[in-house]
């Protein structure tokens, strides 16, 4: 990956420099939050002198739905590109498109899974706010109940679906004027940015999130918007290597061994379960813990004994340790099979057989 990196900077020499402004200010600003997380909600949050309640609800409404219109206009084109007749125009744009629900469901499901682990109570259930579980920092383990971990706190769903617009900015970068290219990109992620920050703010008015969830929300929907470009469908790789190109035509190519046009879409499913994988596998290991140190954690084995279910914490946790690790082997399979099927991968390998030939 580093030298992934090293090319990628030599291209698009200006990421780097985003990359570390944002990982700069997501670390200063954890640790002033790390302090005033508490104080801050009780001033903006409901009830408070600085809370403007209307701002709450609008952005609690309203806010996600700009990126989910994106993506589902994504969707939408993704698979109008198939269709004969426009085929031939859309298919230089249908990497573009899968890029981008792509990127949606690859972290969002990573977002989920966060809430699911970390189970970070949400600030109304918090002891200093009048609840009854006590406050943790976010990157700690909280105490929420086992059922209703998958929407805690940590991190904000909300600001992470506003941060799937951050695959806009991405989409600019196959442009071939560079000056352009670097203006565009700057532009929206700025615009993108601050969106974040008002829907961060405004869960923080509506008292559903810490300001530190807000915050590494932005940071972790960035990441992915840029791991997923660079790393996993490795965009513009797949736009030399497009569906234009003679090798998707070619008939003397065994089909199996030519670029699938739904490549994209069975990537994102087996990548989708391998990430459901690793969450049962990571909460076994969070259940053993639990059972092994008395951490005294709500976890699965508590939550089938209120429902009269008695289990071994330790049976529990082998059981989903052992699960989650099968998903993993097999669909870390299913998907290194279907890395390897991506465009430019294939591209590759046919015209180095060839070459050979």
């Amino acid at each position: 990956m580093n030298s992934d990196n090293s090319n990628i900077f030599k291209k698009h020499h200006y990421l780097l420099s985003v990359l570390l402004v944002s990982t700069s200010i997501a670390l200063i600003f954890h640790i002033i939050f790390y302090f005033y997380d508490v104080p801050i909600l009780e001033y903006f949050g409901r009830g408070g002198p600085g809370n403007n309640e209307a701002f709450g609800v609008f952005f609690d409404d309203f806010g996600q739905n700009p990126s989910f219109i994106f993506v589902g206009i994504a969707v939408l084109f993704y698979f109008v590109s198939f269709i004969p007749g426009l085929s031939e125009k859309l298919a230089k744009y249908r990497v573009l498109a899968a890029y981008v629900f792509f990127f949606a469901g690859f972290g969002y499901l990573f977002s989920i899974s966060f809430k699911t682990f970390f189970a970070r109570p949400r600030p109304g259930d918090i002891i200093p706010l009048g609840g009854e579980l006590p406050f943790v920092h976010a990157w700690e383990i909280g105490t929420e109940s086992f059922d209703d971990a998958y929407h805690a706190s940590f991190p904000s769903g909300h600001t992470f679906a506003a941060s799937l617009l951050y695959s806009v900015p991405f989409l600019f970068l196959p442009m071939q004027d560079k000056k352009k290219k670097q203006v565009l990109f700057t532009i929206s992620i700025s615009l993108v940015t601050i969106w974040c920050i008002l829907m961060g703010a405004g869960r923080v008015h509506d008292n559903a999130h810490f300001p530190s969830d807000t915050l590494w929300s932005t940071y972790i929907g960035f990441m992915c918007a840029y791991v997923t470009y660079f790393f996993i469908l490795k965009v513009e790789d797949q736009i030399e290597a497009g569906p234009w190109k003679d090798e998707w035509r070619d008939k003397s190519i065994p089909l199996i061994k030519r670029p699938s046009p739904l490549w994209a879409f069975s990537l994102l499913i087996t990548l989708v379960l391998m990430e459901a994988g690793c969450l049962v596998f990571a909460i076994g290991i969070k259940e053993l813990l639990n059972a092994a140190l008395n951490l005294n954690l709500p976890m699965l084995t508590q939550y089938l004994a209120d429902e009269g279910i008695t289990l071994s914490p330790y049976i529990v946790s082998a059981v989903l340790i052992g699960v989650g690790g099968i998903f993993i082997g097999m669909f870390l399979h299913l998907t290194k099979l279907n890395m390897a099927k991506r465009p430019s991968e294939v591209v590759k390998k046919n015209r180095a057989s060839t070459n050979v030939v």
